[in-house]
C-alpha cells in the first residue's frame, strides 16, 4: 500500500508542478511551492528503497541540473513560450527536496556502518 502511495505522490507532483506553473506563469505562490517540495519529501521518504538510492540520486541531480539550464536559457531567450521556463523550475522545485531525504537517508546509512 506504501508503494502505491509513493508511486501516486510522484505522479500527482510531475502534474502539479506542470499545472501550478502553467497557471502561475512567472508569479507562483508560496502555497504552490510548500505543497511541491511536501510532495518531494514525501517522494524521497516513500518511494526510494536502500538500492534504488544511488541510481535515484543520480537522475536526480542529472534531472535538476538540465532542468536549472533550461529554466535559465526559457528566462532569457525569448522563444515565445515564457511558461516553459517556470515549468522546469517548478519541476526542480518537486525533485530537489525528493533527492536531499534521498541523500540524508543514505548519509546517515554509511554514517552508521562504521
Amino acid at each position: 500500500m506504501v508503494k502505491h502511495i509513493g508511486k501516486w505522490a510522484f505522479l500527482v507532483g510531475l502534474v502539479a508542478a506542470i499545472v501550478i506553473a502553467a497557471m502561475a506563469g512567472t508569479g507562483v505562490p508560496l502555497w504552490a511551492i510548500l505543497l511541491l517540495a511536501l510532495d518531494g519529501v514525501i517522494v524521497g521518504i516513500l518511494n526510494v528503497t536502500d538500492d534504488e538510492a544511488s541510481p535515484f540520486l543520480v537522475a536526480a541531480i542529472a534531472f535538476m541540473v538540465g532542468f536549472m539550464v533550461l529554466a535559465e536559457l526559457f528566462g532569457q531567450v525569448e522563444v515565445g513560450f515564457p511558461v516553459v521556463g517556470a515549468i522546469f523550475t517548478m519541476l526542480n522545485v518537486f525533485v530537489a527536496p525528493s533527492a536531499v531525504i534521498v541523500a540524508l537517508k543514505v548519509m546517515f546509512d554509511k554514517a552508521r556502518d562504521k
